[in-house]
Order: structure tokens, then C-alpha cells, then sequence
């Protein structure tokens, strides 16, 4: 994703204009637990998003390389791997609500028998 000018709130670090950031596949990314879990638990605030701003997003099913003036750059930025130390598996306490699903729809694909 990359930001041509503005603010992008969906980030939790300093993402400026001109910045550009890479995820490769199955990698965990995000905003820090913290941000995720207080915005979780408040109610949505009334706003407006990307007012005065341009971010863009693009995704693909094939790999991607960093070129070497990209990846040795004095700009680069790391996330600190210690910002998902914190992080808690919300997704497992719903496993007893997935298994009475999964009694009640059985094994049913994605979009068939009124599951959309």
C-alpha cells in the first residue's frame, strides 16, 4: 500500500507521504493489539475517512520482490517484533459457537444452502 498525500488513519505507525509498505503472504499485519483492542471496544466514532488524503492498496496472487535500493534505503522502517507480544487469540474463544454451527450447516462450502 502506498500514501501520495494526507493522513491514512488505518495505520498505528508514522505512515508519511510517499511511504509505501509490503506484507508478504500469511504474514500477520496490523495495527498494534493495543489500538486494535480499544477500538474494539469502544463505539465507532462518527467521522470521516480519508478526507484529504490519497492512499492506495493493491493485491495479488503472485510474489512480489523488493528491489535493493528499497530494501538498503536509509528510509526503511521495521515494526518492532516485540509489538505483538500482547497479541491475545480472540479467534479460539469462539470455538464451541463454530462447532454448533458446524452440527447445525455440517460441512457446507462458502455461499451454498443460504451461508453467504
Amino acid at each position: 500500500m502506498g500514501l501520495v498525500y494526507g493522513d491514512y488513519g488505518g495505520r498505528s505507525d508514522g505512515f508519511q507521504p510517499g511511504g509505501a509498505s509490503f506484507e508478504t503472504g500469511m504474514t500477520p499485519h496490523g495495527v498494534a493489539y493495543q489500538e486494535f483492542k480499544a477500538a474494539s471496544e469502544s463505539a465507532p466514532p462518527v467521522m470521516r475517512i480519508s478526507e484529504g488524503a490519497l492512499a492506495f492498496m493493491f493485491e495479488s496472487s503472485r510474489a512480489f520482490t523488493i528491489s535493493d535500493f528499497a530494501w538498503y534505503s536509509d528510509k526503511l522502517h521495521s515494526h518492532e517484533p516485540n509489538m505483538w507480544d500482547d497479541l491475545i487469540d480472540n479467534f479460539s474463544s469462539h470455538a464451541e459457537e463454530v462447532q454448533e454451527l458446524k452440527k447445525k450447516f455440517g460441512n457446507l462450502k462458502l455461499g451454498t444452502a443460504g451461508i453467504r
